[in-house]
């Protein structure tokens, strides 16, 4: 049996309640993070909701527990943001000990209100990309 890769952070991407031959993405936004990430020793992954074979959580629940990571990361919008409640609750029954950061402008906007929607552990607002590497610091390697 195949040894499962350890990923230190999965962003989630794709997530929206946009009709079926809309795409929403993030990724954009993604790949810079994933070059500051990469160059602090971390390693990452960008799973795209909108690729699964059914667009659903059971199937991202499915596709997580065939993975190994430490930490999950999500972009939020105007759009997305009841839908993330949803996914970053039901993450949470199944993998409580996962740290789940959330980030983008509806973090940036609404915070609190996030706060008291979903399960979610860390909020970043506004520019992330020193704050990301401090958290994932603090989750993988134990620095404070």
């Amino acid at each position: 049996m195949k040894k499962k890769e350890n990923i230190d952070i999965i962003f989630l991407d794709g997530i929206s309640f946009c009709h079926e031959n809309e795409f929403a993405s993030f990724i954009g936004f993604l790949f810079p993070l994933g070059v500051i990430i990469e160059n602090n020793s971390f390693s990452y992954k960008i799973l795209n909701l909108k690729l699964m074979s059914e667009y659903s959580i059971e199937n991202l629940i499915k596709e997580l527990n065939t993975l190994s990571f430490n930490v999950i990361g999500i972009s939020t919008h105007a759009e997305n943001v009841k839908w993330i409640y949803k996914i970053v609750n039901q993450i949470k029954i199944h993998f409580p000990e996962i740290p789940i950061i959330l980030g983008g402008p509806q973090v940036s906007f609404s915070g609190n209100t996030i706060l008291e929607n979903c399960n979610c552990d860390i909020l970043v607002r506004h520019e992330g990309e020193k704050k990301l590497i401090e958290i994932l610091n603090y989750y993988i390697r134990g620095k404070s």
